[in-house]
Parts: structure tokens; C-alpha cells; sequence
């Protein structure tokens, strides 16, 4: 803890001015207990309190799946919530079994929350843009989408590019971008534009063309 609390001055003394920073205490701390990670991230705060609350996200228990007890602890009113869902949390779902599970680890605290990690394969050929598949990737980012746009939340989708390797490629599956050249001759390139189109419907947008 002393050296996890020297990191975190260390860190936050250099950019605890910058308006442009959010600082998020721990990523999805599921070796704790609800009242142990309410405490510790209540301490964190406590001890660094030139840090605006607004900057600060707070991940939900678990996995950062359930925010309803951060947001529920008034010693940490102000701050905002980090919210994630995955198929691999909850496994097979249709439509509205997902919708309902977002809506399960959210309770009514939408309005602090952002969805700070969210993705499904983007190189396997799925259309996320067809309401009538079976398919449980697509039913699921379907209805992430859908719920944040309908709540009005923010989102940040994962990964954006690279992330962790996947078993016979280069990188991550969900990866929304992939990486081509080498040295200053690099491109980008968009393996699944229907996942595109969701990502931005998420976000209050038609599309991404």
C-alpha cells in the first residue's frame, strides 16, 4: 500500500492541475469486497483532495461490473463511475437479457456512470448492424449501444487498437483498428465497419461515414 500510495502522489502531483486528466484509483478491483473498495477508494480520495471528485473515476465492484455500491457510498458523491460489461461476464443472452443486465449493474446511478470497457470480435465477420441475428456478440453490443445511447452515457470502446494477442493473429479480436507497416510507413485499417456504426450510435451519432 505504501508503495501503491507514493505511485498514485507521484502521479497525481504532476497532473493534479491538468483539467484535461481523469485519474480512475484502481481498474477493476475484484480482490475486494464491496466495504473494502469503498473504503480504500474513499481513502484515496481523502488523501489527495486538491484533486476535483468530477476527475475522478471510481470502477464498480468486481470486475468494475456493479457501480450500485460506489454510487451509494455519499463518500463518494461527486465522483464518476466506471462502468464494464463483457459476454464473457454473463455468457449467452438474447436481446433483452442484455439490455437488462446493463441496466442491473447500473441501478439508477446512469447519470455518473461512463462505460469504460466494452467490445466484441471485430474480425470474424459479424454485422452488428442486423437486429434479427442470433448471434450473441451482436445481440450484446446491440444493446450496450443502444442502453448508453438511450441513458445518455458516455462510452470507451475495447480496444481501440492492439490490446492483448490473440491466439493466431498479431493482436486482439475485438481490436476496433488494426496496424499495418512498419516504422513511419503505418496505416490503419477498419475490420468491421458495422462495429463502427455501433460504437458511434452509442455515442448520440447516425454513423461513422
Amino acid at each position: 500500500m505504501n508503495a501503491w500510495d507514493a505511485m498514485w502522489d507521484t502521479v497525481t502531483d504532476k497532473y493534479g492541475n491538468n483539467s484535461l486528466v481523469y485519474f480512475e484509483p484502481m481498474n477493476e478491483p475484484h480482490g475486494y469486497s464491496a466495504m473494502e473498495w469503498t473504503d480504500m477508494a474513499a481513502t484515496w480520495i481523502e488523501r489527495r483532495p486538491s484533486i476535483p471528485k468530477g476527475q475522478i473515476l471510481v470502477g464498480g465492484t468486481g470486475f468494475s461490473q456493479d457501480v450500485k455500491p460506489v454510487c451509494a457510498d455519499s463518500r463518494l458523491d461527486g465522483t464518476l463511475l466506471s462502468y464494464h460489461i463483457y459476454t464473457f461476464f454473463y455468457g449467452e443472452q438474447d436481446y433483452n437479457g442484455w439490455v437488462q443486465t446493463f441496466q442491473d449493474g447500473l441501478g439508477d446511478c446512469a447519470s455518473r456512470a461512463v462505460v469504460t470497457e466494452f467490445g466484441a470480435p471485430m474480425d470474424t465477420g459479424l454485422n452488428y448492424n442486423d437486429g434479427n441475428s442470433g448471434d450473441n456478440f451482436v445481440q450484446y453490443l446491440r444493446a450496450v449501444t443502444d442502453s448508453a445511447r438511450g441513458l445518455n452515457m458516455g462510452s470507451t470502446y475495447w480496444p481501440a487498437i492492439g490490446g492483448k494477442i490473440t491466439e493466431g493473429q498479431s493482436d486482439d479480436w475485438y481490436s476496433i483498428q488494426k496496424l499495418h507497416g512498419s516504422g513511419a510507413s503505418l496505416t490503419l485499417s477498419t475490420p468491421n465497419a458495422s462495429g463502427v456504426d455501433r460504437l458511434w450510435h452509442g455515442w448520440g451519432l447516425e454513423s461513422s461515414e
